[in-house]
Order: C-alpha cells, then structure tokens, then sequence
C-alpha cells in the first residue's frame, strides 16, 4: 500500500486542482480527492488489495484492507496520506470535534456516540460507477459556471446514466438551465423535454407540467414552429399518461391553440368546434367565451349557416354553457337575434314565436339592456308585438309596452301606443 501510495504521488500526481477533468491526471499531473481516489482504487483492484471508496459530504478518499488493519489513503496529502485507523487516531478525532463545539460531552458519552459522530461528516462506501459519477457531475458543475450549458449537460447525462441509482436532481438542475437557454431550434430539445420530465419526481410533475403553458406561449409568439410544438405535447401525454387530470390539461392546451389559430386563420367552422371542446373543460374561461362567441359570429356574418341552423346552434350553446351568457357580446349578440327574429315574426304574422323570442330575450337581458344594441329597434319589436296583442287583450298590450320601455324609457313610439291603449 505504501508503495503504491507512494509510487502514484511521483509518477502519476503533479499538483492538487480543485477543478479538473480525469484525463488531466494523465496528461497534465492535475488532480483532485476524487480522480485521484480513482487512480488508487483502480491500482489497488488490479493488485488485488481489499478496499473500499468512501464518499463523505465534499470528500472523497480510499479505505485499505490489510490483514486485521485498516488504513485511509488519503490522496490529497501527498506527504501523510495513508495511516492506520486505530482507537488513540479515533479518540483524537473525537477531542478534536468537542473542541470545535460539534458535539457535546454528553453526546460523546452517550450509547449513540458513533451515529451522532457520523452524521457530522456522514461517510458511506461507494462503488467505481458511483465515483465516476460524481467526477462527470463535478465536470458539468464547473461547465456551468464557465457557461459552457451544452458541454454542462454532456457531462450531466454521463454521470445520470453510468450510475442512474441517485437522486437525478443534479441533472434537472443542468437540464433546467440549458432550456432556459430556449435552443428551441436545437435537434434534441424535444429529446431533452422527454427526459427532464422522466427524471422529475411525481410530486413536481404539477410544476413541471405548467412549463407546457410556457411553449405554447413561445409558439404565439413566433419563436416555436407548430409542428415542433406538436412533438411537445406527444412528449408530455407520454410522461402523463398515468393522471386523468395532467391529460386534461394537456388537451385542453392543445384544443385552446387549434381554435385559436383556426379563428386567427378564418377557419371559423373549425375554430367553432374547438372552442366549443374548450367550453366543455371551463365555460367560465373569458377567452373560450370570446373564442366560441368571436366564431359564430363570424360564420353567420359568412353565411355558413342556415338561419334555422344558426338559431339551433344559438339554443343549444345557450343550453349547454349557460356561462356564456355572461360574457357581454355574447349576450348582446344574441339579444340582437331574438330582437330581429321577433321583428320578422311579426312580419310573418307569427305571434307566438314573437312572444318567445322576446320572452327569451327578457330572460337573457333581465331589463338591462347593452349599450351596443339600438333601442329603436327594441322598441320596434315590443310594440309589434304589443299592437298584434292588442287584437286579443288590451292589458296584455300594455303589459308588452311597459315591458319595452323597460329598455327604451324614452321611445316616442312605445309612449305613444301607451297613451293610445290608456284611452281604449
């Protein structure tokens, strides 16, 4: 052992860097607790000497096993680096952590003397596999603070996958500051997505699954192609699969881009069933309102419905998102609806849809009516209306003026037919 020890130092070991790769030591002489623990185990494992690598919180050195001895090879000491571990080294130890007030007395006396002492400067043994992970994973640290990201990353994946058994919060960390980068261009951003959502614990997968909201953003803005975002969100239903809800919101993203780009690029029958998939995951959302309000509107404006297919429509959506008639256009376009239907059914002699039309639009408008719509023109249906009525019943014609002026306190016409029916 102290042969090799010492045979290392001089031919291999040059000068301690903290910051240095593994093949420096070969080439340069530089070398740090962790490569040069690695140069030992590898030697002492060719000659077939027992040892173990021991981690500790920012260490790493060898532990030597010979007959009934043990001895630390320590290899940044090039002078004392090894000794054998005895009880007066121990005891030392001990004094030395009581007089720097680690532990109390009564701790040093206590049966759980040696855990307490251990979670100080907790130590366990680690395997090849693992020590070379904390070398690459060194490496991406230092790569990082030299905002070398890609070259930070490289050397991340390398550690996660020669021991992927730990924790893989060190790669998040890499992965996450390389796509704050927004490489989006970059050939394996799509791949590096995927794998940032593997190793993200469940219990932030909430967290995780909000950065969905993000791309879809850099899409709006021009900064992501469509077909790459695509490729996005079959990455996230992949890793989400298990949750019911996390799908939901994914689709729901989803369905939101292709009614917003349907509406933005005139495709009004299309933006009209999206947003109507929208409506069905939160009829309170002000842009699903807009959105379905904004697409039908447009298809009537381009004559893609039928007047009888457009009043179903009307209906149903009134039926089944009784929400969007919160959203004021929404309710004032359809109020102007029932005004001109009541109008033209009327004209058609048809009282009975007259009345429901304006009995439907009573009950959306509940007395107040939207700046937006003419009141002369409410004042025209009511007293239609009021004037076919007058035929069946005079209180009932003036129960239809009062109800119009309700909305045009001021019309002439409907203050006029009031006094004429007060005379009858």
């Amino acid at each position: 052992m102290k042969t090799v020890f010492n045979t290392v130092h001089y031919r291999i070991l040059k000068k301690y860097e903290t910051l240095n790769q593994f093949c420096e030591i070969f080439e340069t002489g530089y070398y740090n607790c962790v490569s040069a623990s690695a140069v030992y185990a590898y030697m002492f494992a060719r000659l077939g000497v027992p040892h173990s690598i021991i981690e500790t919180t920012n260490h790493v050195y060898v532990v030597v096993y010979y007959d009934e001895e043990t001895w630390i090879v320590e290899s940044t000491d090039p002078q004392q680096g090894y000794y054998e571990v005895h009880e007066d080294n121990y005891d030392l130890y001990l004094k030395g952590l009581l007089a720097q007030k680690l532990v109390t007395q009564e701790e040093l006396d206590s049966p759980d003397r040696d855990s307490i002492v251990n979670s100080i400067n907790p130590s366990h043994p680690i395997n090849a596999a693992r020590l070379c992970r904390i070398q690459y994973f060194n490496q991406a640290l230092f790569d990082l603070d030299d905002r070398k990201t890609w070259q930070a990353l490289q050397n991340a994946l390398k550690s996660y996958y020669i021991y992927p058994n730990d924790d893989p919060g060190d790669l998040r960390l890499v992965l996450a500051t390389w796509l704050e980068e927004e490489r989006f261009n970059h050939p394996k951003f799509k791949d590096l997505i995927d794998l940032t959502l593997q190793v993200t614990a469940k219990e932030y997968h909430s967290e995780a699954l909000e950065t969905l909201e993000f791309y879809c953003r850099k899409h709006l803005d021009g900064e992501i192609d469509r077909g790459k975002l695509d490729t996005i969100f079959q990455v996230y239903k992949k890793n989400f699969a298990y949750s019911d809800s996390a799908m939901d919101y994914i689709i729901e993203n989803e369905t939101f881009l292709n009614a917003y780009e349907s509406f933005s690029a005139g495709q009004v029958l299309d933006s009209y069933k999206f947003s109507k998939k929208l409506m069905d995951f939160n009829p309170n959302n002000a842009r699903y309102q807009r959105i379905l309000a904004g697409s039908t509107a447009q298809i009537i404006n381009n004559n893609l419905w039928s007047e009888k297919g457009f009043l179903d429509s009307v209906e149903s959506l009134n039926h089944h998102y009784p929400e969007l008639l919160n959203y004021g256009l929404w309710r004032s376009f359809v109020a102007d609806f029932y005004i001109y239907e009541a109008i033209n059914a009327v004209n058609a002699k048809n009282l009975a849809l007259a009345e429901k039309r304006l009995n439907a639009l009573d009950e959306i408008l509940k007395g107040e009516l939207p700046q937006i719509i003419n009141e002369e023109r409410v004042a025209l249906a009511y007293s239609k209306v009021a004037h076919y009525s007058f035929r069946r019943s005079t209180a009932e014609a003036k129960a239809w003026i009062d109800r119009g002026l309700r909305y045009s306190p001021s019309s002439s016409l409907l203050l006029g037919l009031k006094d004429y029916y007060a005379k009858k």
